[in-house]
């Protein structure tokens, strides 16, 4: 399987979407992370529904829902809130919110991940949740699948973690500057290094992390841009951060 494409796309209750092609049938899949939890006045029924994540064969038109598993999944915060590994095998959906047990009408921030098995998209399987910092949003995975980093907006974090088997485990986590407030992190294509995209008021630039087989580092070298940086991405290329 080949990943194609990797994007995100906003629609009533889903945060975001990742494209690859299924190797056997060459067909275009997704995976999208619906959030159930933000309520809109224009809502019929009113109220809160339930999380999921949905597989969609993107070769029909409309698109096909393929399958439909119940889990955690955010709008609020992750600018790409699902990665799909290389191979197509599992994705990692991230949530940064969730129901606060005292009060049902509010959100608390979240610290968790799901791990999809996919390689029968017709019948996805949970086979893990993991946990990085409060306000989990950006996650990515490196290209030789061995490595994922979540940013996390609450504690100002990184967590890395190490992949096997579609296992992940944790294996370190990199504090930021205080208000750094970051909601992406990205590979580069040669896996050395990871931009992190600082979106706090005391941000407003990319860090750049280093990046050794499975040890993580911040380099201290940052990247100015524009206020406020959410989301980022590398082109196919590997020459533009965009």
């Amino acid at each position: 399987m080949k990943i194609t494409q990797f994007m995100k796309v906003y629609f009533p209750l889903a945060v975001a979407i990742a494209i690859f092609a299924s190797a056997g049938a060459q067909a275009q899949l997704a995976i999208s992370g619906n959030d159930g939890k933000q309520m809109n006045p224009n809502d019929n029924p009113p109220g809160m529904r339930p999380d999921s994540i949905t597989v969609l064969d993107l070769s029909h038109y409309p698109p096909k829902r393929l399958a439909s598993v119940a889990a955690p999944a955010g709008m609020i915060g992750p600018p790409d809130a699902v990665a799909v590994a290389r191979d197509s095998s599992f994705a990692i959906v991230t949530t940064p919110q969730k129901i606060n047990p005292a009060d049902s009408t509010k959100l608390i921030l979240d610290d968790t991940g799901t791990v999809l098995n996919l390689v029968n998209p017709r019948n996805p399987k949970i086979v893990q949740t993991i946990h990085a910092g409060p306000g989990a949003s950006g996650v990515s995975i490196n290209r030789a699948g061995t490595l994922a980093l979540v940013a996390s907006t609450g504690d100002d974090s990184v967590t890395s973690f190490s992949i096997a088997h579609m296992h992940l485990t944790q294996i370190g986590k990199i504090t930021l500057a205080s208000g750094a407030s970051p909601t992406d992190v990205v590979f580069a294509p040669d896996g050395k290094k990871a931009y992190v995209s600082e979106h706090g008021n005391k941000g407003s630039k990319l860090e750049i992390l280093a990046v050794d087989r499975a040890k993580v580092a911040d380099t201290g070298q940052s990247i100015v841009t524009g206020r406020g940086p959410y989301g980022a991405a590398i082109t196919p290329n590997g020459k533009y951060l965009v």
